[in-house]
C-alpha cells in the first residue's frame, strides 16, 4: 500500500464498494433487460389486435357481416307482432 499512500482497511473497502455498485449494475442492467422484453411482447400484441380489429371493420364495411343495431332501435317482439 505504500504505493497509494492509502491503508489495507481503506483499500478494502473501496473494492467492496466497486463490487458492490458492479452487482447493482448488473442488476439494473436485467431489469431493463426484462422490461425491454415485456415492452416487445406487448407492442407485438398490440399490433396484432390491431391488425385484427383492422380486418374486422374492413369486413364489416364490405357488407359482409350485418351491423348490430343500437339497442333503441331494435323493435320488440311485441310490437312486430300488434303494428
Amino acid at each position: 500500500m505504500a504505493r497509494t499512500g492509502m491503508p489495507a482497511g481503506e483499500v478494502e473497502a473501496l473494492r467492496l464498494l466497486v463490487v458492490a455498485k458492479d452487482e447493482a449494475l448488473r442488476d439494473l442492467r436485467a431489469r431493463v433487460d426484462a422490461i425491454e422484453a415485456r415492452l416487445d411482447a406487448s407492442e407485438a400484441e398490440r399490433r396484432q389486435l390491431s391488425e385484427r380489429l383492422t380486418g374486422l371493420l374492413l369486413h364489416r364495411q364490405a357488407g359482409s357481416v350485418p351491423a348490430v343495431q343500437p339497442a333503441a332501435a331494435r323493435v320488440s317482439w311485441w310490437r312486430r307482432w300488434f303494428r
